[in-house]
């Protein structure tokens, strides 16, 4: 299964309307075997602390997963500060042989390091409530940085910069 995550940023109608902006899209979607195959979409909630909102958007393959449940983490523990700025959307997707939870986390510079520390005890929760342990956090940092991280796994991340 490839996984691919990037930052959009600011994406609306006129962005849609815009043939550089599409073309751009479609070939970099193209990469993952999403045109060839029919695909299916999920989006989160709008989400943020102001004005400024942003959504996850995954497209996968349903010939190939199935998604099993998608929810928005609450970020209400008592006692807890409101770590995240967007709380990270949680999929469980059923797989061939194992089943894959993705939770993806976009952070702000100013809140990466309690943004970073928090999501451990969100795949306790969802370790707990889905009975996986085999989850890929995917962390697009404000510095165009991606990292992907297994959360219970010392030393096994991977980040690069992005090549496009």
């Amino acid at each position: 299964m490839k996984v691919a995550a990037f930052d959009i940023q600011k994406f609306g109608k006129s962005e849609l309307s815009d043939a550089f902006v599409l073309k751009t899209l479609i070939k970099i979607v193209s990469r993952y075997d999403n045109i060839t195959h029919h695909y299916t979409l999920e989006i989160s909630a709008r989400l943020g602390r102001g004005n400024y909102k942003e959504q996850f958007m995954f497209l996968y393959r349903d010939d190939l997963v199935d998604l099993v449940v998608s929810y928005q983490y609450q970020d209400h523990q008592s006692g807890d500060e409101d770590a995240f700025a967007r709380e990270p959307y949680v999929l469980l997707f059923k797989c061939h042989k194992t089943d894959l939870v993705l939770m993806p986390v976009h952070t702000k510079p100013e809140d990466s390091v309690k943004e970073l520390d928090e999501p451990y005890d969100v795949f306790q929760k969802v370790k707990m409530k889905r009975k996986t342990d085999f989850m890929l956090r995917i962390v697009v940092y404000e510095d165009d940085m991606l990292k992907a991280v297994v959360p219970n796994s010392e030393n096994r991340s991977t980040s690069r910069r992005p090549t496009n």
